[in-house]
């Protein structure tokens, strides 16, 4: 079975660019987007079985995004922005 999943990431988000800057950064662990843009990133989205209390998990060196199961869009949404924006890296700063 072949399935794709599309979420934007708007509310409350300041500006376009800001939110791809910070989605790539999120799922690749660089800020930069691929010279072929964005549609050239290839993300495998996995299940888990954690709760929805939990964030989505990504694994930069694999584009693996580890997704719990959530109720509804809105959840998800909530949860995919936390995620992001508590996002930082590997701190090397």
């Amino acid at each position: 079975m072949n399935s794709s999943i599309s979420v934007r990431i708007k509310p409350g988000r300041s500006s376009e660019a800001t939110d791809t800057q910070a989605e790539c950064m999120f799922l690749t662990g660089s800020d930069r987007i691929p010279i072929y843009g964005m549609s050239s990133l290839r993300i495998i989205i996995q299940s888990t079985s954690s709760g929805e209390q939990y964030l989505p998990v990504a694994h930069t060196c694999y584009n693996l995004l580890d997704l719990p199961k959530y109720s509804s869009k809105e959840t998800l949404s909530v949860r995919l922005i936390q995620a992001i924006d508590h996002y930082e890296g590997f701190s090397l700063a």
